[in-house]
């Protein structure tokens, strides 16, 4: 289980692609996205996917550009 330590914002209501497959504790911190999350878990919880898919959701949203 991840438990999250610091987020801002509350998860996502939305049924995008990217929150399919995560679980209520993972969606809040992917919907974080302003500020820092500091994610607390166990080896094999999921943490690399929640980073990387928070780093998705973020480009997606609009509010970073790949490109810099």
């Amino acid at each position: 289980m991840i438990g999250i330590v610091a987020a801002r914002h509350p998860a996502s209501d939305r049924p995008d692609a990217l929150f399919a497959s995560l679980n209520e504790a993972q969606a809040r911190a992917v919907a974080a996205v302003e500020g820092a999350v500091l994610v607390l878990a166990g080896a094999g919880t999921g943490k690399t996917r929640v980073l990387t898919t928070r780093l998705a959701h973020i480009v997606e949203s609009g509010r970073a550009s790949p490109g810099g």
